[in-house]
């Protein structure tokens, strides 16, 4: 029982917190102080700050501003982030590769997660296309260029 509400804790309640901070607050509030490449950016190196992947997660809290500035949806970038902190749960040894050995063990994991994902994000963008491309994002309405 300790560990399911530790797990609904960290993939739930922690990302949907994260990304009301880091995209919903930090990258609003930094991209009206800079440009908003700049706020992306910079809300991604404080994402990253908070987070053991050095790399990893600059790449993943930039790609989940890039979802965010361009759906204008905050629920984009929380449910992907669900998503991804319910499959390192539940699947730890899969996103733990060390070694050439472990690449290989967990090769057909990694692809089957790779291609869940990715049919996920399809089907979500395919669902959604007329209204993020028709949407104009207000929370920027002084800035000119977007990305």
């Amino acid at each position: 029982m300790q560990f399911l509400l530790s797990a609904i804790q960290c993939c739930v309640i922690g990302a949907a917190a994260e990304e009301f901070i880091f995209r919903g607050l930090l990258l609003k509030r930094l991209a009206s102080k800079t440009t908003v490449l700049m706020g992306a950016i910079l809300s991604s190196l404080l994402f990253d700050i908070l987070h053991y992947d050095i790399i990893g997660s600059f790449v993943f809290g930039f790609i989940m501003s890039i979802l965010y500035l361009k759906s204008g949806n905050l629920l984009l970038p929380i449910t992907i982030h669900i998503l991804y902190n319910t499959a390192v749960t539940f699947l730890p040894d899969v996103t733990n590769i060390t070694t050439i050995s472990d690449l290989h063990t967990y090769m057909i994991p990694n692809l089957i997660m790779l291609l869940i994902s990715t049919l996920i994000l399809t089907m979500y963008i395919k669902r959604n296309i007329k209204n993020i491309s028709n949407s104009k994002i207000k929370i920027f309405q002084n800035r000119k260029s977007m990305l």
